[in-house]
C-alpha cells in the first residue's frame, strides 16, 4: 500500500496506488467531526479497502453514519441551535475532542470533577462562548473557567440547559454542548441518564419556561 490512506484538512485521500485519489470531506459529515473521528474514519476505510469493498460503498456508508448515543450525538439542529449530547465525555480528554469540533459553544459542564486543573482543555476554549455549570464542584470548576469566557452557575442539568438555550437563541448560529468533563454519579445514576434527560429536555423545548 504505496501511499496508504489519510486525512488533509478533513479530505479523506486514498493514496494506496500513489494517485492521491480525493474520497469524500469528513467534514461534513455531522456524526464524524474532529480529528478522533478523521482518524477512525481512516483506518474503517482502509480495512474496508483491504477486503475489496468500493470506495462508492464506503463513501454511503460513511454518509448515513450517526452517531453513538451520548457521543456527540446530534440530537437536534434547528432553528439555528445545534443540540449536541457528549454526556460519556466523563474526563478533560474526552471533552476537549469535542470541544474542538464545533463553533459558538453554549458549553453544560459539570458534575464530579476527577482532576487538579483543566489540563488539555484550557487549549480548546477558544469556540467557547458561555460555560454553564452543574453538578458538586460549582466552586472548583467557577475558578478554573472563569478566566476564559462568562460562567453561570446553574447547578442542576434543567437550569443549565434552559440557561443555555436562552443565551444562545441570542446569537445564532450556536451549539449547546453537553460535554460534562465530569462523572455523573453526584445527580445521576450514570452518564446515560444523564444523557437521556438532555435528550427530554430537548424534546420538550415548548415548555421551557419565561
Amino acid at each position: 500500500m504505496p501511499g496508504g490512506v489519510y486525512v488533509d484538512n478533513g479530505i479523506l485521500i486514498d493514496d494506496l496506488n500513489n494517485n492521491k485519489v480525493s474520497i469524500i470531506d469528513l467534514s461534513n459529515i455531522p456524526a464524524l467531526l474532529g480529528k478522533h473521528n478523521w482518524q477512525n474514519a481512516t483506518a474503517a476505510y482502509a480495512a474496508a479497502r483491504s477486503i475489496d469493498i468500493e470506495p462508492e460503498n464506503i463513501i454511503d456508508a460513511f454518509k448515513s453514519y450517526t452517531s453513538l448515543s451520548h457521543r456527540q450525538e446530534l440530537i437536534k439542529s434547528d432553528g439555528g441551535i445545534a443540540f449536541i449530547n457528549d454526556s460519556k465525555a466523563t474526563n478533560i480528554d474526552s471533552a476537549a475532542k469535542a470541544l474542538v469540533c464545533y463553533d459558538n459553544i453554549h458549553w453544560i459542564v459539570g458534575g464530579l470533577f476527577k482532576e487538579e486543573n483543566l489540563g488539555a482543555l484550557q487549549y480548546v476554549l477558544n469556540n467557547v462562548e458561555h460555560a454553564y455549570l452543574i453538578g458538586s464542584n460549582l466552586d472548583k470548576l467557577e475558578n478554573l473557567l472563569r478566566p476564559f469566557f462568562p460562567v453561570s452557575r446553574c447547578g442542576d442539568l434543567e437550569k443549565a440547559f434552559h440557561t443555555a438555550y436562552h443565551n444562545a437563541s441570542l446569537c445564532k448560529p450556536s451549539t449547546i454542548l453537553l460535554s460534562p468533563a465530569c462523572a455523573s454519579f453526584d445527580q445521576f445514576r450514570n452518564f446515560e441518564e444523564r444523557g437521556d434527560t438532555f435528550r427530554y429536555l430537548i424534546e420538550t423545548l415548548g415548555n421551557i419556561p419565561s
